[in-house]
């Protein structure tokens, strides 16, 4: 069965956008970073900062799309920048799911 991830449609997000690996993390906690960490009912978004979890919030699964854009808000420098990588994620979304034959 194939499996979609959200964390390799942000990486191709971010590294197309030069965004430097060291202000996020698509795999738990990081220090001063946005964090993306994978738990068994979803996804939760937070900044690591001092060995703590701020602004955190939580997504379900099938929240993929809310997922990306939280984490793409918070590492964006202007709206402008925000709503060109909101638009080149949900079009990577797709194409992963395509690629993958889940729709």
């Amino acid at each position: 069965m194939n499996k979609y991830n959200i964390k390799d449609s942000l990486q191709k997000v971010l590294s197309a956008n030069k965004i430097p690996e060291a202000y996020y993390s698509l795999g738990g906690y990081s220090e001063d970073a946005v964090c993306l960490e994978e738990t068994t009912y979803g996804y939760i978004v937070y900044n690591g900062e001092r060995g703590n979890q701020f602004n955190k919030k939580q997504y379900q699964k099938q929240e993929v799309r809310k997922v990306a854009f939280d984490v793409i808000s918070r590492l964006s420098e202007s709206i402008e920048e925000e709503r060109s990588m909101q638009s080149e994620v949900v079009d990577i979304i797709i194409n992963d799911l395509i690629d993958l034959g889940l729709i």
